[in-house]
């Protein structure tokens, strides 16, 4: 069942009418369902308050965490089950989907990208392209080791995003001047993989780089989809 998670964003799952809205999609959910954190394939909205959704915890939505169900993942069902008034200062983490960038646009909140679905563009260029898909891969990896280390760490609020601005920030800069440099010198076929994967990364610059000013803005939605593998 596609779903997303309104852990924090848009809407509060204890509000009268979220409950009614998902029901109105065809799904039966009883009010006490939409409690406890399950994710999404694809799109956390969140109020940040200190906890590490990467580590598998909920963000806190309030005084709850919600689990929200689409019946299915087109524009008008993320609007309705997420809302039009996100919460102040909300950032909304999904994956490359467009129904995502249009609520953004579309409500002015912060949206940030998941670098896994990033990654997973360049692992479909390997066949085509193994060598310069290796080298993208490599970059986005180094990413992940700063994340590793952040756990290890225990990182936590300031000192976490100061460790992501000093580590991971030089890691995604030159990985976009890499992005740039080889589509000036590759000329490759728009259907081209590799071409896609680099289109995919340039056209989300921003969105994939919200996590280097926000602490608890996760890396990616893989939390997510872990909690999602039981329904």
């Amino acid at each position: 069942v596609p779903a997303a998670s309104a852990s924090g964003g848009c809407r509060h799952p204890g509000q009268p009418g979220v409950a009614d809205a998902v029901g109105r999609q065809g799904l039966c959910a009883a009010r006490s369902d939409l409690r406890g954190a399950v994710g999404v394939d694809s799109c956390l909205a969140h109020q940040g308050d200190g906890r590490d959704p990467d580590q598998g915890r909920p963000v806190r939505y309030g005084q709850d965490e919600g689990r929200l169900l689409f019946a299915s993942r087109a524009h008008a069902h993320v609007e309705t089950v997420l809302g039009l008034d996100p919460v102040e200062r909300g950032v909304l983490l999904s994956d490359g989907y467009g129904a995502y960038d249009a609520y953004a646009k579309k409500t002015g909140i912060i949206h940030a990208h998941c670098w896994t679905h990033c990654r997973r563009e360049f692992i479909n260029a390997e066949n085509v392209e193994p060598v310069l898909a290796a080298e993208a891969l490599d970059r986005i990896g180094a990413l992940y080791a700063v994340e590793a280390q952040i756990r290890q760490k225990k990182l936590r609020g300031e000192a976490k995003r100061e460790y992501r601005h000093d580590h991971a920030r030089p890691i995604v800069d030159a990985f976009f001047r890499w992005v740039q440099r080889k589509f000036e010198e590759q000329g490759l076929l728009p259907s081209n993989p590799l071409t896609q994967a680099l289109a995919y990364a340039r056209n989300r610059r921003v969105s994939l780089e919200v996590f280097l000013a926000d602490p608890d803005v996760p890396i990616d939605t893989n939390h997510l989809e872990r909690a999602l593998r039981p329904i």
